[in-house]
């Protein structure tokens, strides 16, 4: 177990060294993506719309939805507008983890149109503030190995959910680490 530590370590030294001999704005350049895009989250029945959002077991608070689990399935597209251009879905679950405020503890699979592979999410999304984050925890295909962040805004509520604004900030791993000609 020591000598793979040691192999790694030395594969990760001088995978290191091998991009900072290179013009590393470039390099870094290549490595990351910034990906943005409206969520339209619809939990409530409206004629015309259908419903993205389950729930599949109720909260206890009626405040704060405590322990309320919902799961979903939802249009992500390229601007604020339900009709806008679909970009992607969104699929997971949402857990409401608090009794003082509504946070949701999210566990998302990103699926973007035209793209090779999914990229996943977890974290705790406080709903009520102005600006989120969650992390990026990995993905596969052309998203294997990626990490960083993701920031959400909430856009405008509707009468039949929410349109929150997304920015992914992608780190490719394999690509900053491994693919350093520039």
């Amino acid at each position: 177990m020591a000598k793979l530590i040691q192999i790694l370590v030395v594969v990760v030294f001088f995978a290191a060294s091998s991009c900072a001999a290179t013009d590393s704005s470039r390099h870094f350049a290549k490595c990351t993506e910034v990906i943005s895009f409206y969520l339209q989250d619809l939990f409530f029945p409206t004629p015309g719309v259908n419903v993205t959002t389950a729930i599949v077991l109720p909260g206890t608070n009626n405040a704060t939805m405590f322990g309320m689990v919902a799961i979903i399935d939802d249009k992500l597209t390229e601007g604020p507008s339900i009709d806008s251009k679909l970009v992607g879905r969104a699929k997971g679950i949402l857990a409401f983890d608090s009794i003082s405020n509504i946070s949701l503890l999210a566990s998302i699979t990103l699926e973007l149109e035209g793209r090779d592979g999914n990229i996943n999410l977890l974290g705790q999304n406080r709903a009520l503030d102005p600006q989120r984050e969650i992390s990026i925890v990995g993905g596969s295909g052309e998203f294997r190995f990626v990490q960083g962040f993701a920031t959400l805004r909430t856009h405008s509520l509707e009468p039949y959910g929410a349109k929150i604004f997304w920015q992914l900030h992608v780190i490719k791993l394999w690509d900053c680490l491994f693919n350093s000609q520039v």
